[in-house]
């Protein structure tokens, strides 16, 4: 439990709700909390790569042009017939995304939207043995702190994702 009352393990204040709506099946493990220790820069995560799936497919699903194979053409058709729950979804999505964001802190936020601006995902990953599970560049362990899964992330020098070590 951090000072301010919020739940380390969850990232949530005393009596908020949990973190997750329709889309908490997707990340869930089974213990019904996302993988690992529900973090909320994990969850932001996993919204903010199932809403790029769902916008992709939008985008096609919305297409103007003619496709250039049958293969565009089924999948455009495909997207098409899914149209209104993608749009459903992506709302959806979004919405759980502003209830995640407004759990965390300002400062974390700000890192995570300039490395989805400048780099391709993940955006976080873990530090597993000492190195970036992405890069795999050698990183200083953190201040020594609780045992197990550290919910505050670091950043790795090398490709400066948000690094959550254990």
């Amino acid at each position: 439990m951090r000072s301010d009352g919020a739940d380390l393990a969850s990232g949530q204040a005393p009596g908020a709700r949990p973190l997750l709506g329709t889309f908490g099946a997707l990340v869930s493990g089974m213990n019904g909390r996302p993988w690992p220790g529900s973090s909320p820069i994990l969850v932001l995560q996993q919204l903010d790569s199932h809403l790029r799936e769902v916008e992709r497919e939008l985008a096609l699903a919305l297409q103007v042009e003619t496709p250039l194979d049958h293969h565009e053409a089924d999948a455009a058709a495909r997207a098409r017939r899914r149209l209104p729950s993608n749009q459903r979804l992506s709302a959806s999505l979004q919405e759980e995304r502003q209830e995640v964001v407004a759990r965390m802190p300002p400062a974390l936020v700000a890192r995570y939207e300039r490395l989805r601006q400048r780099q391709p995902p993940p955006w976080v990953v873990l530090l597993a043995g000492g190195s970036c599970t992405a890069c795999k560049q050698a990183v200083s362990p953190a201040p020594a702190g609780a045992p197990g899964l550290s919910l505050d992330p670091i950043s790795c020098p090398a490709c400066e994702r948000l690094l959550i070590h254990r």
